[in-house]
């Protein structure tokens, strides 16, 4: 499926004061486009289209398109549009938008948004002029909003320097697909590190055969007692780190293990692996 990026139509305004000024806009977010492309995102969903984006009072991207002598920035406008912005083909995405309200955090206020909401539903990044200088950040507050309300966090593109930064890189590790590392420490080379207290022998025979696995580097040590866990896998890491419970002992006995999980989703991955194989 094509790895599209999302209109912030919020960053339109304040409308440029003139022509000159909404070309230095739109120059601006085809460099960041252009420099996206290289992360694998191909063409800009819009919710509106072209005759009603503004790059000045009565000048808008459809004029731009009509009236430009430049072809090259003309093709890429054209190439790179899609609509609509949520497919209804997307039946979770669509349900999701329809159900909830969402609104952007700015300042003290809440703005009800549309590309950013389908930017959230999409799990990818939105894109948008430079129009203020609210938008030289990349990492923008979402309110979600249904009987109950959560805050989540979501990205916006508006100049060269976004596609630099950690955060970009980092949800860029996070959205690509899930390409596991083995470790390269034979068995054993793997250490088993446990406290000498009651079910010792348990976790020790337990951890003996975890270690096989290709994903695990060591077992770190024992969990303090969780009797009521009814979960095998308690707890996933950003750092590759599981915590594991054996639930069939009355005590609830558990370790907490390396694995080669390099973010979340890696050693999620690496999790459901584990549960596969030791948790059923």
């Amino acid at each position: 499926m094509e790895k599209n990026l999302i209109f912030n139509e919020l960053s339109e305004e304040p409308i440029p004061v003139n022509k000159h000024e909404g070309y230095q806009r739109l120059e601006l977010l085809l460099k960041v486009y252009k420099i996206a492309t290289n992360h694998g995102f191909k063409g800009i969903r819009f919710d509106k289209t072209f005759d009603k984006i503004y790059l000045s009072e009565r000048f808008t991207l459809e004029d731009y398109c009509n009236d430009t002598n430049n072809r090259t920035y003309k093709s890429i406008l054209l190439a790179i549009r899609r609509y609509p912005f949520i497919d209804d083909s997307d039946t979770d995405v669509v349900n999701e938008f329809i159900e909830n309200e969402y609104y952007l955090a700015k300042n003290d206020l809440r703005i009800k948004c549309t590309g950013l909401a389908a930017a959230y539903l999409y799990s990818t990044c939105g894109i948008g002029f430079l129009s203020e200088s609210f938008w030289n950040d990349i990492s923008f507050s979402i309110i979600i909003k249904n009987s109950t309300e959560r805050q989540d966090t979501i990205l916006c593109l508006s100049n060269e320097q976004h596609l630099n930064c950690e955060k970009f890189r980092e949800f860029i590790d996070n959205c690509g697909d899930v390409c596991l590392c083995e470790t390269p420490l034979p068995i054993e080379k793997k250490e088993i590190n446990l406290r000498n207290d009651h079910g010792y022998d348990i976790l020790e025979k337990f951890a003996k055969r975890l270690i096989r696995n290709e994903y695990i580097v060591k077992v770190i040590n024992s969990l303090p007692f969780n009797p009521s866990e009814t979960n095998f896998i308690k707890k996933v890491y950003h750092d590759g780190k599981i915590e594991v419970v054996l639930t069939d002992t009355d005590r609830g006995l558990g370790m907490i293990i390396q694995t080669t999980g390099r973010n979340l989703r890696e050693t999620t991955e690496i999790s459901k692996i584990i549960y596969e194989k030791f948790g059923k």
